[in-house]
């Protein structure tokens, strides 16, 4: 993280991320990709997990 960041933005960035991850889990799943949408949630929350903890 950068030295001039404050210490609200990482968390609107992790907010945006879990939005994002949201829609693309709904737009996969309209399509029928039940496979897709599991993977790319559990992907996505493993990013998050371990972007959290480094902060920690």
């Amino acid at each position: 993280m950068s030295r001039w960041c404050t210490t609200a933005e990482p968390i609107v960035r992790r907010n945006a991320l879990e939005i994002a991850v949201e829609e693309l889990c709904i737009t996969t799943a309209g399509l029928g990709n039940k496979a897709g949408t599991i993977g790319a949630a559990a992907l996505a929350r493993h990013s998050l997990l371990e972007t959290r903890e480094k902060d920690e």
